[in-house]
């Protein structure tokens, strides 16, 4: 009986060397992602026209497949029209989209969102305009939009033509 014992807490041993062996293997590959691909990716984004990350952010959710970016304040407090966050979306360890999202709150129960899906695949981008009431899911009007209508956005929001808010780009083309 003594043998048995023996075998299974020899096999019980090795699952759980290999579990974090292979656990280790991704928080590695995901560090190394999201070193890769943080604020030292900027000069790569200014190049293409996407938003930045901001110099104030952290890693706020890291996964084998994603990363999402944003300010460590967890509720949104203001009117200022805001870049609320950026998710980038990886395939093994190659960057493959971004989608960047832009938050505006009125003073009354109206809130309004820009998000701007750019996949490096096809070096194209994708807006959505997302209007709902606050405090209320889903959205009351979703469509995507066209350049100029994004654009036209981001003139009326004060958000600069590289989609940031309060930073000054010397890296910019």
């Amino acid at each position: 009986m003594n043998k048995r014992y023996a075998i299974g807490f020899l096999v019980l041993l090795v699952i759980i060397v290999g579990c974090y062996n292979l656990i280790q293997g991704i928080l590695k590959t995901s560090n190394s992602v999201s070193s890769e691909y943080g604020e030292k990716f900027n000069p790569e984004r200014a190049s293409k026209g996407i938003p930045l990350i901001e110099e104030d952010w952290s890693v706020q959710e890291l996964k084998n497949n994603y990363i999402i970016w944003g300010n460590d304040s967890p509720f949104l407090t203001t009117v200022k029209p805001i870049h609320y966050y950026k998710e980038s979306q990886f395939l093994s360890d190659r960057i493959i989209s971004e989608r960047d999202v832009f938050h505006y709150e009125t003073e009354t129960e109206m809130a309004f969102r820009l998000s701007c899906e750019y996949s490096f695949e096809t070096d194209s981008v994708v807006f959505t305009f997302i209007k709902y009431y606050k405090e209320s899911y889903p959205p009351t009007i979703s469509f995507k939009v066209n350049n100029f209508f994004a654009d036209s956005i981001f003139y009326n929001w004060n958000i600069n033509k590289y989609y940031h808010t309060g930073r000054d780009v010397s890296y910019a083309p």
